[in-house]
């Protein structure tokens, strides 16, 4: 037979998704590579490696300094840490639900992960304080920057951001946005 039934999800599945083994039935385990991979990512040793692949990931795309810390440095900091294991019994409570899988977020998000610059917050919660911090001017990586002329040309006022600068003069972004970028005006039908 091409095909194996996997023992955790019961699913029929080409032989070539179970990793080969020896002792294992017809040379195979028993369990899909799918299933394999996902118990282990959902143990705390797992965790903590996927978030240390993740920030190296995360700072290789971003042209950061790498996390200065091993595997094992970071796995000791994590049980270290009593709020670590709280968000992870949350985590595995909620049924592994992708927004209370816990995270490291970086406490300044202009320096690089060193475990003086990192914290652990649910994934919902490191989300939200993203957001918090682009509107609050803490985090204007990704914010253009708004320049606020009077008529004779003279600055006015800097915005970290156009978003900013339509809640300051009380109109949306987009308008902003067209004014900056000389669009014209949408006629109303």
């Amino acid at each position: 037979a091409m095909t194996k039934i996997c023992n955790k999800c019961k699913k029929e599945l080409p032989k070539s998704n179970f990793a080969l083994q020896k002792l294992g039935k017809g040379g195979y385990r028993a369990s899909c590579k799918e299933c394999v991979k996902n118990t282990y990512l959902r143990t705390k040793h797992g965790l903590i490696k996927k978030m240390l692949a993740n920030q190296r990931a995360r700072s290789k795309k971003c042209n950061y300094p790498l996390p200065n810390y091993t595997f094992d440095e970071l796995y000791q900091w994590c049980m270290s840490q009593e709020i670590f294991h709280k968000l992870y019994n949350t985590w595995v409570s909620s049924g592994y639900q992708t927004r209370y899988i816990p995270t490291c977020d970086r406490l300044d998000d202009y320096k690089p992960y060193t475990l003086d610059n990192i914290q652990l917050l649910s994934w919902q919660d490191n989300n939200r304080k993203h957001y918090l911090d682009i509107r609050s001017g803490k985090n204007t990586k990704t914010c253009k920057t708004v320049l606020c002329y009077d008529l004779q040309g003279n600055l006015v006022k800097e915005y970290y951001s156009i978003a900013e600068a339509g809640r300051a003069v009380g109109t949306g972004h987009s308008n902003i946005r067209n004014v900056c970028e000389k669009r014209p005006k949408k006629k109303k039908n």
